[in-house]
């Protein structure tokens, strides 16, 4: 409970500054590691880029359950707060308290909720509940819902297509390019910091 109350008075003051600041976007542990190693001040989980990326289908495709449980791998592996699509809130008003409290126990430090009708639609299909159920919210965050999966999504499809064509070929171009990078190299070990780990089996496990 301290922890997750941290980190979301850590929010607050987020949303509470003039200045605006970029929520991160992604949809697993590692882009929100990478976000957290390269300084974001926060991390936002995409429920469209869930529902891709964890089961291969459009926006929408996604229930209460796959983002709570995705959400809760997310909020295990950072020090920043996660901030969460919530969709309509998965139902009626009942549905919505019960989606919170789960998120809340998930470790989510906040949520948005849509104004559109349930059940959502896709594209220009969606509708939107009347003004007069609505609320006002503040907002001092600049959303980027794919930053880190979109520039990944383009590189891995055009290496696999490479690879198709070229064989291991490719795989020495890509060391080579990333060799170049001026950020350095991404690596697992780089990212999730592996000597943390190290140190952890020297600690516990000694020989």
């Amino acid at each position: 409970m301290p922890e997750r109350q941290r980190m979301t008075t850590r929010l607050k003051t987020l949303f509470q500054r003039p200045e605006l600041f970029v929520l991160a976007g992604g949809i697993n542990p590692i882009g929100a590691k990478m976000a957290e190693a390269l300084g974001y001040d926060a991390f936002y989980m995409s429920g469209g880029n869930t529902s891709a990326h964890q089961l291969g289908w459009p926006d929408s495709g996604t229930s209460m359950r796959d983002m709570v449980d995705n959400a809760r791998k997310i909020v295990l592996t950072v020090q920043i707060p996660v901030f969460a699509d919530a969709d309509t809130g998965y139902g009626d008003a009942i549905s919505t308290h019960y989606t919170v409290r789960e998120y809340i126990q998930a470790g989510i430090a906040g949520a948005h909720i849509e104004d559109q009708t349930f059940p959502p639609k896709s594209g220009p299909r969606r509708r939107c509940i009347s003004i007069k159920a609505q609320q006002d919210a503040g907002a001092a965050a600049a959303w980027f819902p794919a930053l880190t999966t979109m520039a990944g999504l383009q590189a891995n499809w055009d290496f696999l297509s490479d690879f198709q064509q070229r064989g291991t070929l490719a795989l020495d171009a890509l060391r080579a390019q990333a060799a170049q990078s001026p950020w350095g190299v991404a690596s697992n070990g780089r990212i999730l910091d592996e000597p943390r780990l190290r140190s952890m089996e020297e600690k516990y496990l000694p020989d």
